[in-house]
């Protein structure tokens, strides 16, 4: 299994900046008629960050795939 360590690239940045900021749209959105917002927009906003292929591309490149035993652990957040 690969996954990105937290010191090359951590998910923080989708609680403490994309989330945050796809929030406040859809509650401008909402407060406004004229421009609301549509689900597939939502969507776009809220999941193309991280699957974006350029994202692939540099999550590829600071993959890890470390040698597990039977009994080896890795722990892990919503960060890694």
């Amino acid at each position: 299994m690969k996954y990105i360590p937290r010191d090359k690239i951590s998910g923080s940045f989708m609680y403490t900046q994309v989330d945050p900021a796809v929030f406040e749209i859809v509650e401008k959105s909402t407060d406004d008629e004229n421009s609301r917002l549509i689900l597939e927009d939502y969507m776009k906003m809220r999941d193309e960050p991280l699957n974006s292929d350029g994202m692939k591309m540099i999550l590829d490149h600071f993959a890890v795939q470390d040698d597990f035993e039977v009994g080896d652990a890795l722990i892990f957040d919503k960060n890694v």
